[in-house]
C-alpha cells in the first residue's frame, strides 16, 4: 500500500449571533461638575462581527430626546449628556447599541441626574431608600 501526508486548514468564521451588550445599569451624574457619564458596551462575537459599535437613543420620548444626547467616544464607548434644562432626578433612558454587521440590542439605563459633587452620595442616598422600601414593604 501507499501512504500520503497532506496538511487540511479549517476555517471557522464567526456567526453574528450575539448582539453588543451595554455594561452599565446605573449611573449617577452630579450636575455641579459632570456635564456627562461614559457607557460602553462588550460584544461576544469575533472582532469581524463586533466594533466599532453605534449608541443611539432608542424610541425614546420627546422629552429624552430634548434632555439628552449620546455622542461617540470610540470603537466600544459613547458620553450621556444631558442638557442644561434637565431637572435633578432619576430618568430611564433606553439606549440602542449596534455592532458592525448591523445586530443591535436596546437597555433602559437608570440615571440619576443628581444634586452632589460625588456620585457615592447618590448611590448611598437610592441604597438607603431601597431599604426603607423594602422595610416598608416587609410589614405591608
Amino acid at each position: 500500500g501507499r501512504s500520503c501526508t497532506g496538511t487540511l486548514a479549517v476555517s471557522i468564521e464567526d456567526v453574528n449571533d450575539n448582539p453588543p451588550e451595554i455594561l452599565q445599569d446605573y449611573l449617577v451624574i452630579c450636575k455641579t461638575n459632570m456635564e456627562y457619564v461614559d457607557i460602553s458596551a462588550i460584544d461576544h462575537d469575533d472582532s469581524s462581527n463586533g466594533a466599532p459599535f453605534y449608541f443611539s437613543l432608542a424610541n425614546t420620548s420627546p422629552e429624552i430626546n430634548r434632555l439628552w444626547t449620546i455622542t461617540r467616544v470610540n470603537d466600544t464607548a459613547a458620553h450621556l449628556a444631558y442638557q442644561k434644562n434637565a431637572q435633578f432626578q432619576e430618568y430611564f433612558i433606553p439606549v440602542a447599541v449596534k455592532d458592525r454587521a448591523g445586530l443591535s440590542a436596546t437597555k433602559t439605563l437608570r440615571v440619576n441626574l443628581c444634586d452632589c459633587t460625588n456620585p457615592v452620595q447618590c448611590r448611598a442616598a437610592a441604597r438607603s431608600a431601597d431599604v426603607i422600601l423594602g422595610k416598608w414593604a416587609i410589614l405591608a
